[in-house]
Protein backbone atom coordinates (compact mmCIF):
# COMPACT_ATOMS: atom_id res chain seq x y z
CA UNK A 1 0.00 0.00 0.00
CA UNK A 2 2.58 2.81 1.19
CA UNK A 3 4.32 1.61 -2.57
CA UNK A 4 1.32 2.37 -4.64
CA UNK A 5 1.08 5.78 -2.40
CA UNK A 6 3.67 6.87 -3.11
CA UNK A 7 3.66 6.10 -6.73
CA UNK A 8 0.62 8.07 -6.84
CA UNK A 9 1.91 10.83 -5.46
CA UNK A 10 4.76 11.56 -7.45
CA UNK A 11 2.61 10.97 -10.66
CA UNK A 12 -0.49 14.17 -9.92
CA UNK A 13 1.88 16.83 -9.78
CA UNK A 14 -0.06 18.69 -6.88
CA UNK A 15 2.49 20.08 -4.89
CA UNK A 16 1.15 19.96 -1.34
CA UNK A 17 -0.61 17.58 0.68
CA UNK A 18 -2.93 17.07 4.20
CA UNK A 19 -2.35 13.85 6.41
CA UNK A 20 -5.24 13.78 8.30
CA UNK A 21 -6.19 11.05 10.88
CA UNK A 22 -8.75 8.64 9.52
CA UNK A 23 -11.13 9.16 12.74
CA UNK A 24 -10.34 12.39 13.02
CA UNK A 25 -12.64 15.40 13.43
CA UNK A 26 -12.21 19.16 13.90
CA UNK A 27 -8.80 19.49 12.30
CA UNK A 28 -7.34 17.58 15.53
CA UNK A 29 -4.02 15.76 14.13
CA UNK A 30 -3.93 17.49 10.54
CA UNK A 31 -0.37 18.14 9.73
CA UNK A 32 0.49 20.26 6.38
CA UNK A 33 3.16 18.41 3.88
CA UNK A 34 4.49 21.09 1.57
CA UNK A 35 5.45 19.01 -1.12
CA UNK A 36 5.38 15.98 -2.75
CA UNK A 37 8.69 14.58 -1.31
CA UNK A 38 7.66 15.28 2.54
CA UNK A 39 4.22 13.90 1.75
CA UNK A 40 6.37 10.88 0.71
CA UNK A 41 8.59 11.15 3.38
CA UNK A 42 5.35 10.74 6.24
CA UNK A 43 4.03 7.86 3.67
CA UNK A 44 7.34 5.88 4.26
CA UNK A 45 7.67 6.43 8.26
CA UNK A 46 4.35 5.27 8.94
CA UNK A 47 5.21 2.01 7.66
CA UNK A 48 8.35 1.86 9.56
CA UNK A 49 8.31 -0.48 12.51
CA UNK A 50 7.69 1.02 16.04
CA UNK A 51 6.73 4.48 14.59
CA UNK A 52 5.14 6.42 17.15
CA UNK A 53 3.40 9.21 15.27
CA UNK A 54 0.81 6.06 13.73
CA UNK A 55 0.62 4.02 16.38
CA UNK A 56 -1.24 1.62 14.55
CA UNK A 57 -3.58 4.55 13.46
CA UNK A 58 -5.28 4.96 10.46
CA UNK A 59 -4.35 8.57 8.04
CA UNK A 60 -5.16 9.39 4.60
CA UNK A 61 -3.79 12.23 2.43
CA UNK A 62 -5.84 14.73 1.14
CA UNK A 63 -4.27 17.29 -2.00
CA UNK A 64 -4.46 21.32 -0.24
CA UNK A 65 -6.85 23.17 -2.49
CA UNK A 66 -5.20 26.49 -3.21
CA UNK A 67 -8.09 28.53 -4.03
CA UNK A 68 -11.20 27.10 -2.27
CA UNK A 69 -14.03 29.16 -1.42
CA UNK A 70 -13.54 31.03 1.74
CA UNK A 71 -16.41 32.71 4.20
CA UNK A 72 -15.49 36.12 5.64
CA UNK A 73 -11.72 34.93 4.08
CA UNK A 74 -11.42 31.99 5.93
CA UNK A 75 -11.66 28.10 4.91
CA UNK A 76 -14.69 26.62 6.51
CA UNK A 77 -16.90 23.01 6.88
CA UNK A 78 -20.55 21.96 6.28
CA UNK A 79 -21.88 19.75 8.30
CA UNK A 80 -25.29 18.21 7.04
CA UNK A 81 -27.48 15.51 8.02
CA UNK A 82 -29.13 13.10 5.75
CA UNK A 83 -30.90 10.37 6.51
CA UNK A 84 -31.59 7.55 3.40
CA UNK A 85 -34.72 4.95 3.87
CA UNK A 86 -34.74 2.28 1.66
CA UNK A 87 -37.88 0.49 0.76
CA UNK A 88 -38.75 -2.73 -1.15
CA UNK A 89 -39.39 -0.21 -4.38
CA UNK A 90 -37.98 3.43 -3.74
CA UNK A 91 -35.13 4.60 -1.39
CA UNK A 92 -35.86 8.30 -0.10
CA UNK A 93 -33.88 10.91 1.55
CA UNK A 94 -34.22 13.22 3.90
CA UNK A 95 -32.07 16.22 4.30
CA UNK A 96 -31.87 17.90 7.96
CA UNK A 97 -33.23 21.58 7.75
CA UNK A 98 -30.48 23.01 10.18
CA UNK A 99 -26.80 22.01 9.89
CA UNK A 100 -23.63 23.70 10.91
CA UNK A 101 -20.88 25.66 9.84
CA UNK A 102 -17.28 25.32 10.87
CA UNK A 103 -15.08 27.87 10.03
CA UNK A 104 -11.06 28.03 10.38
CA UNK A 105 -9.49 29.95 13.50
CA UNK A 106 -6.36 30.90 11.63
Amino acid sequence: RAADCISALSSTGHSAWWSKAANGHGGHENTFLASPEEAMSFVRQGHEPDCEVFEGREFLLQRDVSNCMLVDGRRFTLRLYLVVVEGPSRSRAFLAREGLVFRALE
